[in-house]
């Protein structure tokens, strides 16, 4: 594994956790509902820093059978920090043009900043998009984000990214539900919350699983604390509720779980405890269960 990219397996599936850059967050903003005391103590017990969380935005690329799968597309030019996901593509040897499908989670600027190319069309461009419905009716109806708990300037941004993007693949996107499958062995999980139409998904091949949790929980802390959420999540009721069902769909099919904000590679195992689920992350592993990578 390199800082940047990481091949696993899920059963037959070859998958890639490919960085687009980061982030560093103010921890007020991360840990919105949590006192000060908490989140401090909290991090000081990771021995991680105080002063911001500095945060990977990881994408999932994955070959099928038949399909090549990229979910998410990084946050292109949001900071100089970020917009490195086609360039560690193509430092995997992967042509973006190869992509057939790209799962856009939700419409936040770090998932779909990275979709127009200079042109401003979409750049990956043999790929159909997929959004559920609900995602899509929200941001282009008259979206309002007035119950997060962030400043202007990022509700400001986060509403001219979907504005400028979201038109683009109007002709060229797929709306889905909860349930549905995308490509075989790809399942659309709902998990609003952090958005209104905001899906995580459940990728299974040969009795192995992945759910990829994308943004229902955004720091490994959040799996000890479940009741804390961040400025950023929309309703944050429905986070929460979404998060506890992902984590009790990987504890109990014991499947590997990913997160978009997680340290690289974003990938652990969730189990169960007496007051709730514990987190061992994987890493420098070069799969995720017993196969090889076959490339």
């Amino acid at each position: 594994m390199d800082a940047e990219s990481h091949w696993f397996k899920v059963g037959a599936f070859d998958c890639l956790a490919v960085s687009d850059g980061c982030l560093t967050y103010p921890p007020a903003v991360f840990f919105v509902n949590a006192s000060k005391s908490d989140y401090e103590a909290a991090l000081r017990e990771r021995n991680l820093p105080l002063d911001g969380v500095t945060t990977p935005y990881i994408c999932l690329y994955f070959r099928t059978e038949g399909h090549q799968v990229l979910v998410d597309t990084g946050a292109g030019n949001l900071a100089a920090t970020t917009g490195r996901l086609v360039k560690n593509l193509q430092n995997q040897g992967i042509d973006p043009g190869s992509i057939d499908t790209v799962i856009l989670t939700h419409a936040h600027p770090d998932h779909i900043g990275g979709i127009l190319d200079s042109n401003g069309a979409p750049g990956f461009r043999n790929a159909r998009y997929v959004m559920s419905r609900d995602e899509w009716d929200f941001w282009t109806q008259s979206p309002s984000l007035s119950s997060l708990q962030c400043d202007d300037h990022v509700k400001h941004l986060v509403l001219q990214c979907a504005a400028e993007v979201l038109p683009s693949l109007r002709h060229r996107l797929e709306l889905v539900a909860g349930g549905d499958e995308i490509v075989p062995g790809v399942r659309v999980l709902a998990a609003p919350g952090h958005t209104p139409g905001h899906i995580a998904l459940d990728i299974s091949s040969q009795g192995e699983t992945l759910i990829d949790a994308v943004d229902a929980v955004l720091h490994p802390v959040m799996i000890e604390r479940l009741e804390w959420y961040s400025g950023v999540d929309l309703l944050p009721e429905k986070t929460l509720t979404s998060r506890r069902s992902l984590l009790e769909q990987a504890a109990q099919k014991e499947a590997v779980l990913m997160a978009f904000h997680f340290p690289f590679p974003g990938l652990g195992r969730v189990r169960r405890t007496k007051t709730g689920f514990s987190y061992d992350p994987i890493f420098g592993k070069s799969d995720t269960g017993t196969h090889q990578r076959n490339r």
